[in-house]
């Protein structure tokens, strides 16, 4: 059903995936949730609420950390977004307690900077990233080439 609406808002774009849920089941990996009670290092302070893909973009710009993508678990599963810092280990960039759960898809600096210049939107879940089958450079190809054509037609 996905898809059937996605290809249909969509014309003449077909995709690899029925959904961003199938994405990230078939690219994604279990990351170990942090302390509930301690989901940030000592220092790093949570951003604003209900604005994950924003905060840990910039937590990933700022201190050189790995964007995920993907679902955590707090009450109940949810599209969300988070980095892991240089040791592993999830930092919750949002939620005020961590997640239970957290399983997702990293994605390089390069793929979430190309996704916001195009996009102009916080968050690498767009068009492009459910066109092909996945892999991290024909992702970044392929959000190059659809930058460039967006450069041709304005």
């Amino acid at each position: 059903m996905q898809r059937y609406i996605f290809e249909n808002n969509n014309p003449g774009r077909e995709t690899a995936y029925a959904s961003f849920e199938e994405f990230v089941l078939k690219h994604g990996e279990v990351f170990e949730a942090p302390p509930t009670k301690k989901p940030r290092p000592k220092g790093f302070r949570k951003g604003r609420d209900k604005m994950c893909f924003m905060n840990s973009t910039h937590a990933a710009f700022e201190h050189g950390w790995s964007y995920v993508e993907g679902f955590g678990t707090g009450y109940i599963p949810a599209h969300h977004a988070w980095v892991v810092d240089d040791d592993g280990n999830v930092v919750e960039t949002t939620w005020k307690q961590a997640g239970s759960t957290y399983f997702g898809v990293k994605f390089s600096d390069e793929q979430w900077r190309l996704s916001i210049s195009l996009t102009g939107v916080y968050g690498v879940m767009n068009a492009v990233l459910m066109e092909q089958p996945y892999t991290p450079e024909g992702h970044v190809a392929a959000l190059r080439a659809a930058l460039a054509e967006k450069r041709r037609a304005a």
